[in-house]
């Protein structure tokens, strides 16, 4: 997710623990079991409520995943007045995100929505009206999506890497 200042995801953190923790008894890694959570969690978070709100439909947009060896989501279709600004956004995010996977010495995912929003939308913060237009969207769209799949996730990576 992009940087805001002030906000911090709640909730994402222990299931992302226990993930890494299996992990760590990697015999083998591999990038392809990483992407293929990455895709599961991306196409949860569109189709499993809540989903990702859709206004412009540039918050989807701004969805990317990157590895050091390749990245998805870097030619974006953003919409509207603030197209410029998520367009400059979402490349400055895709490079800095590039930048951190690619220094790790072993394969690892960064993914996540670029949009400078997009932390505020999926926190649904108290005292902020979010206006969510599309049934089935809401706050914690990507944290859900990523709890709802953790044993989808975790097979994934498993058929890909030994994990003891």
């Amino acid at each position: 997710m992009a940087k805001t200042q002030g906000v911090r995801m709640v909730g994402v953190e222990a299931v992302m623990e226990r993930i890494s923790k299996a992990m760590e008894g990697t015999k083998q890694k591999s990038f392809k079991g990483l992407i293929e959570a990455g895709i599961l969690i991306r196409r949860s978070s569109i189709k499993d409520s809540p989903t990702v709100p859709l206004d412009t439909a540039n918050l989807r947009h701004s969805w990317f995943m990157t590895t050091k060896r390749s990245t998805m989501g870097a030619s974006s279709n953003f919409q509207g007045e603030e197209k410029g600004r998520m367009s400059s956004d979402h490349g400055a995010t895709l490079g800095e995100e590039k930048s951190k996977v690619s220094v790790i010495g072993f394969p690892t995912l960064a993914f996540g929505f670029s949009a400078y929003y997009a932390t505020y939308v999926h926190e649904g913060r108290q005292g902020v009206s979010i206006k969510y237009k599309q049934a089935g969207s809401g706050a914690k769209f990507l944290e859900e999506a990523i709890k709802s799949n953790e044993k989808a996730i975790l097979l994934l990576l498993q058929q890909n890497m030994r994990i003891r």
